[in-house]
């Protein structure tokens, strides 16, 4: 639903302690490959019509994690800037009132690359709730 991640990117780059710490390397998906870290990342994890009252409205959860080279810390804070900006507060998504929207559970994962440089992910899934 590109109206809904175009409302949560708006959200994250209009926080100023979250551009702070990430400026505007927030991506829908996935990064560019060599982007320059730390950035942000918002992924569709499911959702869809919610089919409970004749009233259209829908239901989504979204994970927003920070990815850092530096450290678990450095991504926590930029979760943590995340979790102000997003949970319990409304968005603005075009055709559709948000009426709830909430961080539903923590997102912590390293990687190592071929290379052998880890990279560290932290973040929160969030539940996003639409009805026209």
């Amino acid at each position: 639903m590109n109206a809904l991640e175009e409302a949560l990117y708006d959200k994250l780059a209009g926080a100023t302690a979250v551009t702070d710490l990430v400026s505007t390397r927030i991506y829908r998906g996935m990064a560019p490959q060599n982007a320059a870290l730390p950035y942000l990342i918002i992924q569709l994890q499911g959702g869809g019509d919610d089919n409970w009252t004749p009233t259209e409205s829908k239901s989504y959860v979204y994970s927003v994690r920070a990815v850092s080279q530096v450290s678990t810390d450095e991504a926590g804070d930029i979760a943590e800037a995340v979790h102000t900006a997003l949970h319990k507060q409304a968005l603005t998504v075009s055709g559709w009132e948000n009426y709830w929207m909430a961080a539903i559970g923590d997102l912590e994962v390293v990687e190592t690359d071929p290379a052998g440089v880890r990279r560290w992910h932290r973040g929160q899934n969030y539940r996003i709730r639409l009805a026209q």
